[in-house]
């Protein structure tokens, strides 16, 4: 992981429940193999059995999507680190965009991640897992719009995604 690419202000619990779901589902589906039950039954208990097979495979499908289509390779901390770079905080971003109706918002974000335009496809999974997410009570909070940004990463909290330490 380069330095520079953490957020040094920034810890993912501090984004709230919404934000890390969010990250914890995108994480896991770009970082590998997704066939897993633990995956599926994490996304059942969040969302509801109806509602979380669908947002699923968006993440899948946004994960894959951008790591085809785009003109870089994203920085991303692994599964269940509390930090987060600032390529993940423009995926929250685009999705918390996708929340709050806001296209121009949400391409600025696809935009930096594809270092090209965005197509539709991928403003439509974003939508999806925007308004998926919003039905199961789940708002993202990207990072600029973060009261506590300047909290230690250190910071104690009730979340019950518990970072783990030492891996970023």
């Amino acid at each position: 992981m380069i330095p520079n690419s953490l957020m040094s202000d920034m810890a993912l619990p501090e984004l709230g429940r919404g934000s890390q779901f969010t990250l914890f589902g995108f994480r896991a589906c770009a970082w590998g193999p997704t066939g897993c039950g633990c995956l599926s039954k994490a996304f059942d208990d969040i969302l509801g059995h109806d509602v979380a097979p669908g947002i699923l495979m968006c993440f899948r499908e946004l994960a894959y999507c951008l790591g085809k289509d785009g003109g870089r390779r994203l920085k991303l901390v692994a599964p269940g680190c509390a930090r987060l770079t600032y390529d993940e905080g423009s995926v929250l971003g685009a999705i918390a965009a996708s929340q709050k109706q806001d296209p121009h918002l949400r391409d600025s974000h696809l935009s930096w991640l594809l270092a090209s335009r965005p197509r539709s496809i991928h403003s439509i999974l974003c939508d999806r897992i925007g308004l998926g997410l919003l039905s199961a009570n789940l708002e993202v909070v990207p990072p600029e719009q973060c009261e506590t940004a300047t909290r230690s990463v250190g910071a104690t909290t009730s979340s019950w995604l518990s970072p783990v330490s030492g891996n970023a």
